[in-house]
């Protein structure tokens, strides 16, 4: 093999590992662009739980309010914090304790005089699994919790992230479909 032909094999090389990364870098970074245009069956919600689990590479520059931390317990892979407005607020965390990511989501709105506390867990399709009243310290029956009103309450609590979403230079909308069409239909 000649001195040439190897350097165009390295060269070839270290091209697709850039574009390789490159394309994870933009998949991840803009997934929840990507999400609000995934064909997906209905009750499936792409962009909250792609907005959970990369929260911390997407474009998020003018929230009232974001603090995103660490792990909120041991199989806890992420927490993200948000608030709307002075009385509204939502906590995410992601669980993952080997059986499958569990998302959480804390509110805290306002009702009357006193704001209320609920915590909501969905699985990795956006089933209901539990619901928790935080103030009274009691399970509430999945069943009799109206699911599409939580869905409509978080994602007016995140909408500003949602809508400062901008298309990537770079649209590849159509990987970003490939890799998770299994996950949401």
């Amino acid at each position: 093999m000649s001195h040439v032909s190897v350097k165009k094999i390295i060269k070839s090389l270290i091209i697709v590992v850039v574009s390789l990364m490159y394309i994870r870098y933009n998949l991840i970074t803009y997934s929840l662009f990507y999400s609000q245009f995934l064909p997906c069956v209905d009750g499936e919600q792409p962009a909250l739980i792609m907005l959970a689990d990369n929260y911390q590479s997407i474009w998020h520059p003018y929230c009232d309010e974001v603090v995103s931390k660490g792990p909120f317990s041991e199989t806890s892979l992420s927490s993200t914090h948000f608030t709307s407005r002075k009385d509204d607020s939502l906590d995410i965390s992601i669980d993952d304790d080997g059986d499958g990511r569990t998302y959480i989501y804390r509110i805290k709105a306002p009702t009357g005089l006193k704001p209320k506390h609920m915590t909501y867990y969905f699985d990795e399709h956006f089933n209901l699994i539990k619901a928790h009243d935080d103030d009274a310290n009691a399970d509430i029956d999945p069943v009799q919790v109206n699911k599409q009103h939580i869905i409509n309450e978080i994602t007016r609590l995140v909408m500003p992230v949602i809508e400062d979403q901008h298309p990537p230079i770079i649209n590849l909308q159509a990987i970003f479909n490939l890799v998770h069409w299994h996950r949401f239909n």
